[in-house]
């Protein structure tokens, strides 16, 4: 009996098994940043009790790492700043366990304001899939200005983070978490933003942590009281890093926007 070629490349595409599907993480993806606060205490819920692994990357590939942060979940340290080394790995994990129902997770953080890591918990035998990532106005006031935010990603959903700061570099406010789902965008006047503390002028950071690839892009617009100018400056990208579930090696990095 003689097959086709196209019958021979469809029985040996038959024989490849499926990829596996990626499990949903207990917790996370979330950043947590040095602002208007460096301690965090957090609740989630879990469906199941047993093992799982507590992941932490420290900044991104512009930087933005902490000295050291102090993790506790259900009131049992995970890390300490002893884990943190000389800064020259920036993914870690750990073994630790949930109970079904409400789990307490704490975060306390030393270094530059600015710095930040990114946690998530995931089943054994689960890597990251994350794009994790920072856009930055380098200064602006609040007059007039809009700031357009869209979720690059046609994969996953992005919680976003605005810092501001002033002129000399001290955080004066920030922005409660925003929920940008795939593929969506946002457009609001900075007061809107401008959820703890206060703002006028400086600069302004926008944190951004999602499943799966996919920048945020963005743009902030303002027009002038005197004149009637309008102008449009595009957030520069500060930062961003994609965890590929695939990378075996905990050093090795993925291109962001892929």
């Amino acid at each position: 009996m003689r097959f086709s070629s196209r019958a021979l490349i469809l029985a040996a595409l038959a024989l490849v098994p499926s990829p596996k599907a990626l499990a949903a993480p207990a917790f996370g993806p979330v950043t947590y940043a040095i602002a208007d606060q460096s301690e965090y205490a957090e609740d989630f819920s879990s469906a199941s009790a047993g093992s799982f692994y507590l992941w932490i990357e420290n900044g991104d590939d512009g930087g933005g790492t902490v000295d050291s942060t102090t993790v506790t979940l259900n009131g049992i340290q995970v890390f300490g700043p002893a884990d943190f080394g000389d800064g020259s790995q920036s993914l870690f994990q750990r073994k630790v366990s949930l109970v079904a129902g409400n789990n307490a997770l704490g975060v306390s953080l030393s270094g530059e304001p600015g710095a930040f890591v990114t946690l998530m918990i995931l089943p054994k035998g689960e890597r990251p899939n994350a794009t994790i990532g920072r856009l930055l106005l380098p200064y602006a006031s609040t007059s007039n200005l809009v700031l357009d935010l869209k979720n690059g990603s046609h994969a996953g959903d992005r919680s976003v983070r605005v810092i501001f700061y002033d002129a000399a570099g001290h955080v004066t406010g920030s922005s409660n978490r925003i929920h940008l789902a795939r593929r969506a965008s946002l457009s609001q006047g900075i007061a809107s933003f401008v959820a703890n503390g206060s703002w006028s002028e400086g600069s302004i950071e926008i944190f951004y942590v999602g499943r799966g690839p996919g920048r945020l892009f963005g743009e902030a617009a303002s027009t002038e009281d005197v004149t009637g100018i309008s102008s449009i400056v595009e957030l520069q990208h500060a930062g961003a890093r994609f965890l590929s579930p695939h990378d075996q090696a905990e050093g090795r990095r993925g291109r962001a926007d892929r």
